[in-house]
């Protein structure tokens, strides 16, 4: 949370597919045990200066929903509220089955959400979240007019999300944000796939340059969210990019804050295998190579250096949970 107040950013959204009560599970509470860690870590980020908001995907939505739904909807978010969110999500993506009458069974489910929290802000992640080809090679077509039917009937104070023109896009163009915020009928939240490895290809490379190529424009872009790496230190260097692009923090500031981060001789190693380790990952690297990088590691930010040292061992295994890495 320091990390993350120091590089200018004002908000963090704990949504990971792990977490089965945010997910498979999104009906049920959470204990009392994990409710207080939750709040813990809500007042954590807010002590730094940061908003904290959770996203739940409420899975079986597109099949049906059901006065039993509604209840248990209601009933978490008064959990939520207690926990201390202070911005929720709500994502329909990497869901099947999804069927002609999905989207009106998803902005029901929305509008309670608004109904029940009338000051909070609201994202809505939709089933397809970009035109990248993928999708529709994993969920099927995309019901005609879904991105634009999905934008006119949100309710109020909440922003639609969209990855770019690619799930994981490698730029976002200003022509891009025009087309996107036209068919949405308003402005849009980034959720931006940079530096996220968790996918069955991109759990082999780590995304250690900055976030770059993406076109600013306040008046289409209201928020901007990035997904890290499964490596949280690492994704340091990834999410400086952010900071970068909305000129939040000054380069000799950003330059001081990652050599503080990860000690000058790490931070310089690092960028200097960044190329490589993003372009050629692990599946080139033989076992010779791996030890000799190793044994190359300079001295640094010991967490930082425990995540790239498993990473080379092959401690982090791809989550199936994401579906739409191919």
């Amino acid at each position: 949370a320091v990390w993350m107040r120091q590089l200018g950013f004002n908000a963090y959204l704990y949504a990971p597919k792990s977490d089965a009560y945010l997910r498979a599970r999104w009906g049920a509470l959470y204990s009392p045990t994990v409710q207080s860690e939750l709040s813990s870590v809500a007042e954590r980020y807010r002590s730094c200066g940061l908003h904290f908001g959770v996203g739940l995907s409420p899975l079986g939505v597109n099949q049906r929903w059901t006065s039993e739904n509604e209840r248990a909807l209601r009933v978490k978010l008064v959990q939520l509220v207690d926990i201390g969110v202070d911005f929720l999500g709500v994502f329909f993506d990497d869901m099947a089955g999804l069927t002609p009458d999905s989207l009106a069974r998803q902005h029901d489910l929305l509008h309670v959400v608004r109904a029940e929290l009338p000051n909070i802000a609201l994202f809505a992640c939709p089933s397809y979240y970009s035109d990248d080809p993928v999708l529709e090679n994993v969920f099927g077509r995309m019901p005609e007019g879904y991105v634009e039917g999905f934008g006119r009937d949100l309710p109020s104070n909440t922003l639609p999300m969209w990855t770019g023109p690619e799930v994981c896009s490698h730029r976002i163009n200003e022509a891009d944000l025009e087309s996107i915020s036209a068919r949405f009928g308003g402005p849009l939240a980034l959720w931006d796939n940079y530096p996220v490895n968790d996918g069955r290809l991109r759990s082999n490379h780590l995304y250690l340059r900055p976030l770059a190529d993406r076109a600013r424009r306040g008046d289409l872009v209201q928020a901007h969210f990035c997904n890290p790496m499964n490596q949280a230190n690492l994704s340091v260097l990834g999410l400086i990019g952010l900071s970068i692009t909305y000129n939040l923090r000054s380069p000799a500031e950003l330059q001081a804050l990652a050599d503080d981060f990860f000690g000058p001789e790490l931070r310089l190693w690092l960028a200097q295998h960044a190329a490589a380790f993003e372009e050629e990952g692990l599946l080139k690297l033989s076992p010779e190579r791996r030890a000799i990088i190793k044994r190359s590691l300079p001295p640094g930010n010991p967490a930082a250096v425990k995540e790239l040292v498993d990473w080379l061992d092959d401690e982090y295994a791809f989550d199936p949970a994401c579906l739409t890495d191919v």
